[in-house]
């Protein structure tokens, strides 16, 4: 199984540390493409706050951008 796969079987929505971690993105940029509206998520007040990310919606991201030549990443390390 690829990593995208994983992230289309994953049965539990990600928080930005995970994402982060998952893309090779620090946490800081994961926050930069949630208020530039790329990268799609929802607040959680409860249970520590913050947000969450479904693993569907980041593989179908994720597949766009690789698509589009803009996966790796390395700039935002």
């Amino acid at each position: 199984m690829n990593r995208i796969e994983q992230l289309e079987n994953e049965k539990r929505a990600w928080s930005v540390s995970e994402v982060a971690d998952f893309l090779g993105y620090t946490p800081n940029y994961v926050y930069e493409l949630i208020h530039k509206n790329e990268i799609g998520g929802w607040f959680v007040a409860k249970d520590g706050g913050g947000y969450r990310f479904c693993p569907c919606e980041l593989a179908k991201w994720l597949r766009k951008k690789l698509a589009d030549g803009n996966g790796n990443g390395k700039e935002h390390k």
